[in-house]
């Protein structure tokens, strides 16, 4: 059973993908269990930042500032598709962080 996402969750790629660039979006590809997913544009925005582990709501809030997005729904869609991810085995998920300096 994952960690449940909440806002101080810390969240990055797994490192068990590989991923190809479609242009209009990513195509990911766990390694272990060889299934596909693909990501839309701005989806694939948000895959990039996860290279790096970072803060469930400080990725919410990067995105709220950067588009033109109604913060709950932007909430909603960003939890949405990291549970999806997760699911797929494409995201660590650590729901008791602990960050230098933060």
């Amino acid at each position: 059973m994952r960690p449940e996402l909440t806002d101080r969750s810390i969240v990055v790629s797994s490192g068990r993908q590989t991923t190809a660039d479609l242009g209009s979006g990513v195509a990911l590809l766990n390694l272990e269990t060889k299934v596909y997913f693909t990501l839309n544009d701005t989806s694939g925005r948000i895959w990039e930042m996860l290279r790096e582990p970072v803060r469930v709501g400080e990725l919410i809030e990067h995105l709220i500032e950067r588009f033109d997005v109604e913060p709950d729904r932007c909430r909603r869609e960003v939890l949405d598709l990291l549970d999806q991810l997760a699911a797929h085995g494409l995201l660590d998920i650590d729901s008791e962080p602990v960050l230098p300096g933060r």
